[in-house]
């Protein structure tokens, strides 16, 4: 069950407003209505008190207000002081280049929507010296059809990309092969903290339903982050990312 402080039950504001009353009614403000007195006739007595406890009533709650607000004043500098002391963090980056895959080839030829994936090369680094890690990571994507949603999936670390097919050699072996693994942000960022002054580099993997796939290439990329906070966080929009090149060399399984 959940109960009141000390400090703002109803009792302790009428032991408060009572101090602050009869201070008032006994103090400097009854000095005036005293002299007062001595000069008016007894019909008017009962006028003249009635007044002195209506403005005791006005100042005792001018009192309490202006004695209250200085406290809130001062609770929220000390706030303002320890959030400079203690700044949140702030996520910046950039999308470096792209990759949209089809779940079904077939899909291009026919000239149609459908789902898609898309790997994201993204750089991110944090501004401020309050380190943190990074809960989980968010994609919009703006074309021509308007803004489309996007699943994160991860498990970006289970896909290469062949940057140069090679060629077979008089021994029949593959030769001059180069292939890139792609390292996983959201892993590596979930638990190694994003600190100032360090960039951090790697690959996101997503999903989007129902899309144009050289529209989406061509489209606007937003990128959000949630810290460990629980802060959102606009880390870039991109129009037109770099698409990559290479071969991807995976086996799309939703």
């Amino acid at each position: 069950m959940q109960t009141r402080s000390k400090a703002t039950n109803f009792r302790s504001f009428l032991a408060a407003f009572a101090a602050n009353w009869l201070a008032t009614v006994s103090g400097g403000l009854s000095v005036p209505f005293a002299f007062l007195a001595l000069y008016v006739s007894n019909g008017y007595q009962k006028t003249l008190w009635g007044t002195l406890t209506l403005a005791g009533l006005v100042t005792a709650s001018y009192r309490l207000w202006s004695e209250k607000s200085r406290e809130l004043e001062r609770a929220t500098a000390e706030l303002e002081t320890e959030r400079a002391k203690n700044p949140r963090p702030v996520l910046r980056g950039d999308i470096e280049q792209i990759y949209v895959a089809v779940y079904k080839e077939a899909d291009l030829t026919r000239n149609k929507n459908c789902d898609v994936q898309l790997y994201v090369r993204t750089v991110v680094h944090n501004e401020s010296s309050c380190q943190t890690t990074i809960r989980n990571f968010g994609l919009g994507v703006e074309d021509v059809a308007g803004l489309h949603a996007t699943e994160h999936l991860g498990q970006v670390g289970k896909t290469c990309i062949q940057v140069k097919p090679g060629y077979q050699d008089s021994c029949g072996g593959l030769s001059g092969r180069e292939i890139e693994y792609m390292n996983d942000l959201a892993l590596s960022t979930a638990s190694d903290p994003v600190v100032l002054g360090i960039h951090r580099e790697g690959w996101l993997r997503f999903k989007a339903c129902g899309v144009d796939p050289p529209a989406v290439e061509q489209g606007t990329y937003l990128l959000t982050a949630t810290d460990s906070f629980g802060h959102l966080h606009q880390v870039c929009s991109r129009k037109s990312p770099p698409v990559g090149t290479g071969e991807l060399l995976r086996h799309l399984d939703g």
